[in-house]
């Protein structure tokens, strides 16, 4: 029997799916295949290459006739062409948004990049750059919180009835029992019985970041392993393994001088956003103070 995904976490990138995915995992109406999580079948080649066919076995394992099919892939939001590869396999589905303070956001996903082994220079580094250079080092990630630019990628394909847009702040951070039982009364599944809210995928940073770097990156290693016939879970969940002990805590670094620059940035953002969803990030008083870097 196949198992078709029919809810799916979209987006966006280091605004929570980790944990908002491993909490929903634990509901007894939800199935998940584990290691697919941020598998992006419909967006990526390296893993379409792999078939429809081997999505659904990896789902198919340990279904117990769950309601919730849940599959994640925090970048799908920001590709149109992906969200209709989604319609097209599962018509009916529905979507969850997770958004997350745009700067907290931005400086996260930043940190995770230069951990990956993706950037040259660390965030203390870009602190200690002029103002004037903040732009152009965080050029991708500073784009990828333009949220307004991106949520009408699915907006513009289905009934908003069948999206959920929720916040980092409150499913993660404050652990909003009156949130959560919003999200499961959207997927027609009873409260949450184990409300247990890690935080999960903290950014930290790297002891060695080149061992990242040859993690992540194509090389002959990797090349290696696939000819070894490794099989695909075995190599992620090894990659995963050795990231994680690269990885040590950050220190807390004093970026309110960033923040505050980003702020007048993200203004017109962050008005759009709210006409667009109804989330208000417009307070600075409160934006600054509850930006979570970390």
């Amino acid at each position: 029997m196949s198992v078709i995904p029919n809810t799916f976490i979209i987006g966006f990138l280091k605004a929570g799916t980790t944990s908002l995915h491993e909490t929903m995992a634990l509901h007894p109406q939800i199935h998940t295949a584990q290691f697919l999580k941020d598998f992006h079948f419909f967006r990526q080649d390296n893993y379409s290459k792999y078939g429809i066919a081997y999505v659904e076995e990896h789902f198919s394992k340990s279904y117990q006739d769950q309601k919730i099919i849940l599959d994640t892939g925090a970048g799908y939001i920001y590709e149109k062409f992906a969200l209709n590869k989604i319609l097209a396999y599962q018509p009916h589905a529905k979507f969850i948004i997770c958004l997350r303070d745009p700067i907290g956001r931005m400086i996260s996903e930043y940190k995770y990049n230069y951990k990956k082994g993706k950037r040259k220079i660390n965030f203390q580094e870009i602190l200690d750059s002029p103002p004037g250079k903040w732009e152009s080092l965080l050029q991708v990630e500073f784009h990828n919180s333009q949220y307004s630019r991106y949520i009408p990628n699915i907006f513009d394909l289905v009934d908003h009835k069948r999206i959920f847009t929720t916040t980092f702040e409150s499913l993660i951070i404050s652990k909003d029992k009156h949130e959560w039982d919003r999200l499961m009364n959207f997927l027609k599944i009873e409260p949450h019985p184990h409300l247990s809210v890690p935080h999960s995928n903290p950014t930290g940073k790297p002891k060695y970041p080149w061992v990242n770097k040859i993690i992540v990156q194509e090389n002959w290693l990797k090349r290696a392993l696939r000819t070894k016939n490794l099989p695909l879970p075995v190599r992620s969940k090894l990659g995963r393994w050795l990231i994680k002990l690269n990885t040590v805590q950050a220190s807390k670094q004093d970026s309110k001088k960033l923040k505050n620059h980003f702020y007048q940035k993200f203004e017109d953002e962050l008005e759009a956003l709210w006409k667009l969803t109804n989330i208000d990030y417009r307070d600075k008083t409160n934006f600054t103070a509850n930006t979570v870097i970390e």
